[in-house]
């Protein structure tokens, strides 16, 4: 019976994930990825086709003895049942909700969508007492992954899922890393102190780490004057955020107009690391409100804007549009 029940509920989950990419592709991005499958119920027809799941998917958890009635669910569910359009801001509530109730329980990495000064954030936070956190470059033949689908399916092929995946900082045109990057302890590159043009060298830049007193962030200067050692660190900047207000950076301005998809880095804990992409384009300033207002993080990194990638499975993220330096991976 208990091997009947976790194959029901294995069923039940796969259905979610599902939905969730359904919800995402349909009525967030009016589009369809390219891998989805045609149901037999319905081809292409989206509005069908997510009825259909909507339906199965409080079955199939009814079997396995959890309750399917979560309310964001049961609200995006009930307007596609009825044919109601107009629906985008209840779908990225219920992708957020149906990741997190996917699981049934807490999650060593989390993932969640948020509103802020209008603008909707998809967070990730990574419990490191339960994953590691590793960072990715090149693959064994010492080639660039540049694709966070491309780390996904070579590590499948050893047998590995890749549970999380983000763009890890600022890159050469040749995909390798601009500053400090520390792989199991590696440097594979030093760290950068030059000057120069680009968001990367506005002041202040940092280091987000992760060693034995855990994650951090720090700027490049105290990376410098402390030389810690690390087992995965990377380079990047702007800086956000430091000592609790955001910085000084001549991009900060609350006034600018500069709006463009971006995401960084914060630790609130030793124990944990919090990952944030902006699902529309923002401010820096915006953004490093964000971590400050929402996340209470006390230092925070720009890792990167336009190109900023995220793969998420439990939210429906699985961004494939551009190539990529370094990149950050949970695998399970």
């Amino acid at each position: 019976m208990g091997t009947q029940r976790y194959a029901i509920t294995e069923r039940a989950e796969r259905a979610t994930s599902e939905l969730i990419a359904l919800i995402r592709t349909f009525y967030v991005e009016n589009s369809w990825y390219s891998t989805t499958r045609d149901s037999p119920q319905c081809g292409m027809d989206g509005v069908c086709r997510l009825r259909y799941r909507c339906s199965g998917l409080a079955r199939q958890f009814a079997q396995a003895g959890k309750r399917a009635n979560c309310p964001p669910v049961t609200e995006v569910c009930s307007s596609i049942a009825s044919g109601a359009h107009g629906v985008k801001a209840q779908a990225w509530t219920a992708i957020a909700a149906l990741g997190l109730f996917a699981g049934g329980t807490a999650r060593a990495v989390e993932c969640k969508v948020r509103i802020f000064e209008a603008v909707q954030f998809t967070t990730c936070r990574v419990a490191l007492r339960h994953e590691s956190l590793q960072l990715y470059w090149r693959d064994k033949a010492g080639k660039p992954y540049g694709r966070l689908l491309r780390l996904r399916d070579s590590l499948a092929s050893r047998g590995e899922t890749l549970a999380f995946g983000m763009n890890a900082g600022i890159y050469e045109a040749d995909l390798s890393p601009l500053g400090l990057f520390v792989v199991d302890g590696r440097e594979l590159t030093p760290l950068n102190r030059r000057s120069g043009f680009g968001n990367f060298y506005r002041p202040p830049n940092g280091v987000f780490l992760v060693d034995d007193a855990g994650a951090r962030v720090i700027t490049t200067e105290e990376y410098a004057n402390s030389r810690p050692h690390p087992r995965v660190a990377t380079q990047s900047g702007p800086m956000l955020v430091l000592r609790g207000t955001v910085t000084d950076s001549p991009v900060m301005d609350a006034k600018s107009t500069s709006l463009k998809i971006r995401n960084g880095v914060c630790a609130p804990s030793p124990d944990a690391a919090v990952f944030v992409i902006s699902n529309a384009p923002l401010t820096f300033y915006v953004f490093a409100k964000f971590f400050i207002d929402e996340l209470g993080c006390r230092e925070a990194l720009y890792l990167d804007g336009s190109i900023s990638s995220l793969y998420a499975p439990q939210v429906g993220r699985e961004d494939d549009g551009r190539d990529l330096g370094p990149m950050f991976g949970v695998v399970q």
